[in-house]
């Protein structure tokens, strides 16, 4: 099935009900929102990234590309990526963001699975801390969609929530109906 997104453009979608109610759900802890953004007291300066098909950027392992199968009338076909819809997809993103970022996490960096922030306090220590986070996305392959990141802001849109050196407030244009 193909979901329109926001942008218009189509998001392809696997009906994995029947995969996921035999799935062994993973017990991986998923941040808070309200969590991670506590740690941000102090900062001033912030860049969002957005990573471009955050997913498709984590290969499934050979021997589970067997369960993402999926029919068409063009004939089957099977995920070499991680598919949209499976139960553990969400853990099995976050699990590795962590990860590749441990070093820096909740010190200049959040990660919500593929909404990355960068926070300092001025804007010396924000190249530096830009220039280790794109580095550690580099080294690993995970790339950012430029189209919704946003460098060195003293404001910026993340997570439904607008961040800046003021605090922290509720985006109005996520409030909007």
């Amino acid at each position: 099935m193909l979901v329109k997104k926001k942008d218009g453009r189509f998001r392809f979608c696997v009906d994995y009900r029947a995969v996921n109610k035999s799935t062994i759900h993973d017990r991986y802890r998923i941040p808070v929102i309200e969590e991670l953004l506590d740690e941000l007291a102090g900062a001033s300066v912030y860049s969002k990234l957005d990573l471009k098909s955050g997913y498709h950027q984590i290969k499934v392992k050979e021997e589970d590309v067997c369960k993402t199968v999926f029919k068409t009338h063009e004939g089957h076909y099977e995920f070499l990526v991680m598919p949209f819809g499976l139960t553990n997809a969400l853990t099995t993103f976050q699990s590795p963001m962590n990860e590749i970022f441990k070093p820096s996490l909740r010190k200049f960096v959040l990660v919500f699975f593929d909404d990355i922030l960068v926070y300092s306090r001025s804007e010396a220590e924000h190249q530096e801390h830009q220039k280790t986070v794109l580095r550690v996305l580099k080294q690993h392959q995970f790339y950012a969609n430029e189209k919704k990141c946003a460098f060195e802001q003293s404001s910026v849109s993340y997570l439904g929530h607008v961040i800046s050196s003021k605090g922290v407030a509720a985006d109005p244009e996520k409030m909007k109906q």
